[in-house]
């Protein structure tokens, strides 16, 4: 009888694991990263940040279907939770983002690795210490008064990417024979963060910090690294994110005896070279305001050096009811002139002669534009615009009609013919390529070609057809030079490369590591020497011809 009874008791069933909507959902997410990677097939960023639009969503997916949706057993459930925390506890207990790479990839440090701005932090306390009595800036101070002016030579370096902005070296230039003869590394230190580069008149070379809450104009001496002196704001300019980096981008501009700085935040300086002393200072941002009310910055911060000409100091502040250009007097600071209504772009203004008229070029977030020189009149307007609105590389004059003009995020470079019609200009596409995306790295003409960084592969593009003659992979979203036929490439690893500018074929001709961490600073080369750095540290090196 009992055994009877047992028998009619139901036995107890295990959960039934269900996993078809796990799998539904990998096979979205699946099926949606293809579609992205398709979609941004000419875009290596935006590619590679689809990965964290997708995936997040889908492990949030994936959460929620293991929670209410396995069928598991409640202990299974949060055990499995339990120990996907433990990992990402045990993950970030390692790790710590420390930036990002050219195409938003966070890059990870170790945790007990000191951060950048700690080493630059020891750095300027122990270069404090062993300050002398007299500081180098009094020194020059007394001497200032009696000095002849400075004036630039051939092998100076005193603007943006060089004398013409072109970043082609010139006077005696650097070596090229590196096997034979390689660089020699004459000094070393920490930096501030930031993206700005050197410029060098004479022995002094000038760059941009982030030193904690100061942003930071320095002045080096270039054959011995020595300190003479900084001019500080009470400034920082913050990414809302990784992205870029906090710090200063723009590149001071060395005119004789005056430096005219723009810091991240919109802080226009003129210094005196010398001695770093202020001699005027505006806030760009505020000046292309409205009722006193400044203008918003970029996502990235203002990042284009201030182009000096003539006695003009020329800011792209953007989004201005017509001062979206700002051209101030370069010896008292006021206000020259303003122009234009369009969105700033992240590159710096230059000057070029077409058709025999000087006009400054103006690469703002919808497009190129061209104005007059001494009034700012619009001559041209040409639209070009990627997704973010980021323009950043600097065109290039290939002839005296015509222009080269590259972005990046999949759009590509066009060749641009500008005619004169009556008191306008018009502008012409005469070709345009993919072949060659400028994110925000600038290329460089040689002879009949231009060589720059697609996205981080060096390109070679003949600029009569637009047509690509070979690329190189392996250097990331650095920047480049040229002298004569010879490139020199810092990539964004940091390393320093030569390389033949030669239409037929990519050769190496050497290779130095220079600095850790990511490198887009542009490297400058003046009186026979090299200077690289980045937002950790910087180098120089001998390589005289």
């Amino acid at each position: 009888m009992s055994t009877d009874l047992a028998a009619d008791v139901p036995a107890t069933r295990p959960r039934a694991f269900r996993w078809s909507a796990a799998a539904v959902i990998l096979g979205l997410a699946i099926a949606a990263q293809v579609v992205f990677l398709i979609r941004f097939a000419d875009d290596p960023t935006f590619s590679k940040m689809s990965v964290l639009w997708v995936w997040p969503a889908a492990l949030f997916a994936l959460t929620l279907w293991w929670i209410f949706g396995s069928g598991l057993t409640w202990t299974t459930r949060f055990t499995g939770l339990a120990a996907v925390a433990a990992a990402a506890i045990v993950f970030f207990a390692v790790y710590r983002v420390d930036g990002v790479d050219g195409d938003m990839v966070p890059r990870l440090a170790y945790r007990w690795e000191p951060e950048r701005a700690e080493l630059a932090r020891e750095f300027w306390k122990s270069r404090a210490k062993a300050a002398p009595a007299e500081s180098p800036t009094t020194a020059a101070e007394t001497t200032a008064a009696t000095a002849e002016p400075l004036i630039a030579g051939p092998d100076d370096w005193a603007d943006f990417r060089g004398p013409q902005r072109d970043g082609i070296v010139r006077g005696s230039g650097f070596r090229t024979n590196w096997t034979e003869k390689p660089p020699q590394e004459l000094w070393r230190h920490p930096v501030g963060l930031g993206w700005s580069s050197f410029s060098v008149l004479g022995d002094y070379a000038i760059t941009m910090e982030q030193r904690d809450e100061q942003e930071s104009i320095v002045c080096y001496r270039l054959t011995t690294g020595e300190q003479l002196w900084v001019h500080e704001d009470a400034a920082r300019f913050r990414t809302v994110e990784v992205n870029g980096g906090d710090g200063p981008h723009a590149t001071p501009v060395i005119a004789g005896d005056q430096t005219f700085s723009l810091g991240g935040t919109g802080i226009l300086n003129c210094l005196e070279t010398r001695t770093g002393k202020k001699l005027w200072s505006r806030d760009i941002l505020s000046d292309a305001g409205k009722d006193g009310t400044p203008v918003k910055n970029l996502e990235w911060g203002v990042s284009g050096s201030p182009l000096v000409i003539d006695d003009y100091v020329i800011t792209l502040p953007g989004e201005g009811d017509g001062r979206s250009v700002i051209a101030y007097r370069r010896s008292s600071g006021e206000i020259a002139w303003t122009s234009g209504t369009f969105p700033a772009g992240y590159g710096g203004p230059r000057m070029e002669e077409i058709g025999g008229v000087r006009q400054l070029l103006a690469f703002h977030g919808h497009g190129i534009a061209g104005l007059a020189l001494d009034t700012g009149r619009l001559l041209w307007n040409f639209p070009m615009q990627n997704m973010p609105k980021v323009n950043s590389a600097q065109p290039v004059k290939l002839d005296d009609s015509s222009l080269l003009v590259g972005t990046g995020y999949g759009v590509g470079s066009v060749r641009l013919k500008l005619t004169a019609a009556e008191d306008q200009w018009k502008p012409q596409e005469v070709w345009k390529t993919n072949r060659l995306k400028l994110k925000f790295n600038d290329v460089v003409l040689v002879d009949d070609c231009v060589y720059g960084l697609d996205d981080g592969v060096l390109t070679c593009i003949e600029t009569a057809t637009g047509k690509t003659k070979w690329k190189a992979r392996g250097f990331g979203y650095g920047q480049l030079l040229a002298f004569l036929k010879t490139l020199l490439v810092v990539t964004e690893e940091g390393d320093v490369v030569l390389v033949a500018a030669d239409p037929a074929g990519f050769e190496e001709l050497g290779r130095i590591h220079a600095v850790d961490g990511t490198t887009w600073n542009h490297p400058a080369v003046a009186q026979g020497k090299l200077l690289v750095r980045n937002g950790t540290a910087a180098v120089c090196y001998d390589v005289a011809p």
